[in-house]
């Protein structure tokens, strides 16, 4: 028999004839087939919708789904190709449902916007009493990542305020579960913006507070009066740490060096800076002014080499500028690129004294200091000729496992250089990963300059030594560290709105590792590296519209443990020592949600925060005056009436302290 023979042998055995009808595989397979449809569920900015489910109308019969891409593909059961138009019910979680035909057979994939069930209200009142307010109101999606300004406004509404007591409300629907920005500006009015967090029902985000506001214009010239483009115009209010979104706005400069910025707070002082490329940055207090005249001096040019230890250019460096002064430093704003030759080049920013390092995995880092600028006459251009690079100090070594003594791979090792003298400065750091064996190699270390080497690993508990001059080979031995429970004493409130912060370096608070304590104020770090910690309560404020910044404020609520190895430890944060209680305000009105601390005898600081009434109550560790900072207060011209709460041996309840001007006799 013939292959064709067989086959069709198989077939007709698979399917036998039944008589009087046709044979089985004389129909056409293709009408009995189901079939699939791509289908792409979006929200109004055409983000994909998590959670959809399908049903086939109008029995609503579920449909499986498979994910592909950003959709999901179904399969249509065979009938469903029959009797014409075939149609969909798509839902989701916070969504609409909706429906939607399904597109003929070889159309494109099937694309459905629903409507979320998330809206946001908004009220607001005049600022007068007499006359009207005009505003905009606008929705914006919260920043994503990387970026650190909300996105384009998705609506837009303009209100008419009448004169109080009369409010005006603005209504945004269809809004999407997630963080939002809601934002305000009118002729008169200051610039504001509010975070909004919405979930699947109607969002009221109250009445945010209204403040008058000016444009403020100027220009930008340089010191010979020739005007700056392109310069970069900032002005912002300074703000306590845990204020919700301070007033901050920036343009650039037009072709004539002019620019306006609407929306500024009238009467209060703004911090206001410029910087363009090629000039030095310019920055001063704006005091209610709506003109800002700005001179930026023409930089100095500052250019180098870079060559390794055989005198060849180099470039797989990093070069940072810091500006140093007494209270603070700050790096240069841009990247400064190396070319091939070597050659870098930047314009220095400021007049302070300048520190330029350059950083290379397994060289020294090589520091050029550089001395503040004289008011007059210094040199528009300073290189600083060739720079060669060293080989420096090399540290190996070998990590083990302490419990199986064997050898440790992947272990991130890093070694830090650090001076401190009145304030720690990293010198130099360097990097290196342990390899099978546990043994790893850290080259390029300062000579003679004492080195921390930390080791970090996940499942183990951190390691740091500090090595002398002849540490050159160590063994570092990786444990699973200890446990440390403990509990923090508070309000509700303050427990919501703190975190615990560990360290085994005094007098410095990291974030790294922060553990939030729950509603019973107890927490729990595992891991912890044996020796000495010291655990503090820090005062944290995100700002929803400004993702990875935070503010903080931290007093002196600590505990310090010896952890050992295998073993759990407990502490108590503000649970112990004499009560003090009382409120704070200003100039009779309670100051409400604070985090305050209460500088006190030898130096100590317990903190706490206060409530809606200004209510605040903690324990001291000692009798004696105890006098309260908040962040921002007291700001200047103001002072505490009285000046401290004295808290004797008993404790102290009631102290009232108000925030109040400095009469003019006391005045310098």
């Amino acid at each position: 028999m013939s292959r064709t023979g067989r086959l069709a042998s198989i077939l007709l055995a698979a399917a036998p004839l039944v008589a009087g009808s046709p044979p089985a595989f004389a129909a056409d397979p293709a009408a009995t087939l189901p079939r699939t449809v791509l289908v792409r569920v979006v929200d109004r900015l055409d983000r994909p919708v998590a959670g959809v489910t399908a049903c086939l109308l109008p029995a609503c019969g579920k449909l499986a789904t498979r994910a592909e891409g950003e959709g999901f593909r179904i399969v249509l059961p065979a009938k469903a190709n029959e009797g014409g138009t075939t149609r969909l019910r798509l839902q989701a979680p916070g969504f609409a449902p909706a429906e939607a035909e399904v597109p003929a057979e070889g159309a494109a994939g099937l694309v459905v916007r629903l409507k979320a069930t998330g809206s946001v209200t908004v009220s607001f009142l005049s600022l007068d009493e007499k006359r009207e307010d005009s505003l905009v109101v606008a929705l914006a999606p919260g920043p994503g990542v990387g970026a650190i300004r909300p996105g384009k406004p998705i609506a837009e509404r303009k209100l008419t305020l009448p004169p109080r007591p009369k409010g005006t409300k603005a209504v945004f629907d269809d809004v999407p579960a997630g963080t939002w920005a809601l934002s305000w500006n009118g002729p008169s009015v200051a610039s504001g913006r509010k975070a909004v967090t919405v979930a699947a029902l109607p969002v009221d985000a109250g009445t945010p507070p209204l403040r008058r506001g000016i444009s403020v214009e100027g220009a930008v010239r340089d010191d010979l009066g020739s005007p700056v483009a392109g310069a970069r115009v900032l002005l912002s209010e300074r703000a306590a740490f845990d204020q919700g979104d301070p007033y901050f706005d920036d343009v650039r400069s037009a072709d004539d060096g002019g620019f306006v910025i609407a929306g500024a707070p009238a009467g209060e002082p703004l911090s206001w800076t410029v910087r363009s490329t090629g000039h030095m940055a310019a920055s001063g207090i704006l005091g209610g002014e709506s003109r800002l005249e700005v001179v930026v001096e023409r930089a100095q040019h500052v250019s180098g080499r870079l060559v390794d230890p055989d005198g060849l250019p180099f470039r797989e460096a990093q070069i940072v500028v810091r500006y140093v002064t007494d209270r603070s430093s700050r790096n240069h704003a841009l990247k400064i690129e190396i070319a091939d030759d070597g050659g870098f080049s930047f314009h220095r920013e400021m007049p302070s004294k300048t520190r330029v390092e350059i950083r290379a995995k397994g060289y020294r880092q090589a520091t050029r200091a550089l001395e503040p600028l004289t008011d007059t006459g210094w040199p528009k251009e300073l290189s600083l000729g060739e720079i060669r690079l060293e080989r420096g100090r090399t540290i190996r070594g070998r990590v083990v496992d302490g419990n199986s003594g064997l050898a440790l791979a992947g272990v991130a090792m890093k070694t830090t250089v650090m001076r401190r003298d009145g304030r720690s400065i990293v010198l130099d750091e360097q990097e290196a990963v342990s390899v099978e064996d546990g043994g790893f190699e850290v080259s390029g270390i300062a000579p003679k300059e004492p080195v921390a080497l930390s080791a970090r690993k996940d499942g183990y508990a951190p390691r740091n030594l500090d090595l002398g001059e002849a540490d050159d080979d160590v063994e570092v031995v990786l444990g699973r560290g200890g446990r440390v429970e403990g509990r923090l004493c508070g309000r509700p409130f303050e427990l919501s709105r703190s975190e615990i912060w560990m360290t085994s370096q005094p007098n410095v608070n990291s974030r790294k590792g922060a553990q939030k304590p729950d509603a019973t104020g107890r927490f729990v770090f595992t891991g912890v590296e044996t020796g000495s910690m010291t655990f503090t309560r820090a005062w944290v404020y995100e700002n929803p519209l400004m993702p990875g910044a935070y503010g903080a404020m931290v007093g002196g609520t600590t505990a310090t443990i010896v952890v050992e190895e295998g073993r759990t430890s407990t502490i108590a944060l503000g649970c112990d020592g004499i009560r003090l209680s009382g409120i704070l305000l200003r100039e009779g009105t309670p100051l409400a949600g604070k985090a305050v601390t209460f500088n006190g005898p030898g130096g100590t600081e317990p903190d706490a925060m206060t409530d809606d009434s200004g209510g605040f109550s903690l324990f001291v560790p000692v009798p004696g005056p105890y006098e309260p900072f908040t962040g921002d207060y007291p700001p200047a011209g103001m002072k505490w009436a009285p000046v401290a709460c004295n808290v004797p041996a008993g404790g102290l309840d009631g102290c009232i302290l108000d925030l109040r001007p400095v009469p003019a006799q006391e005045k310098p």
